[in-house]
């Protein structure tokens, strides 16, 4: 029995932003010195990626005696920041 599965994703949160950070033990604006200052610096995150799709398709075979085994493969496309595959397999078994 074969299987195909289509899911459609989109991100509503976590819009790209700014982010500021500076070392633990950069102490140097606590001399009372104005002209040392502690050194931020700022980083942009990546803009996210708001649609993307998780395909996956898999097959089960009904044997006798409630035997089921099975196998799924799925695939995430439309994310240009990263890649994702998995799988699974495995045996059902009527109790």
């Amino acid at each position: 029995m074969p299987q195909f599965n289509a899911d459609y994703i989109h991100e509503f949160a976590n819009s790209q932003r700014s982010v500021g950070v500076q070392f633990v033990e950069d102490n140097r604006d606590q001399d009372g010195d104005p002209t040392t200052q502690t050194v931020t610096f700022k980083y942009q995150t990546e803009k996210p990626v708001r649609n993307f799709f998780n395909l996956s398709t898999g097959v089960v075979a009904l044997l006798a005696h409630g035997i089921q085994p099975f196998v799924n493969f799925r695939v995430m496309v439309g994310n240009e920041q990263f890649n994702n595959y998995a799988g699974s397999f495995g045996v059902r078994i009527e109790l």
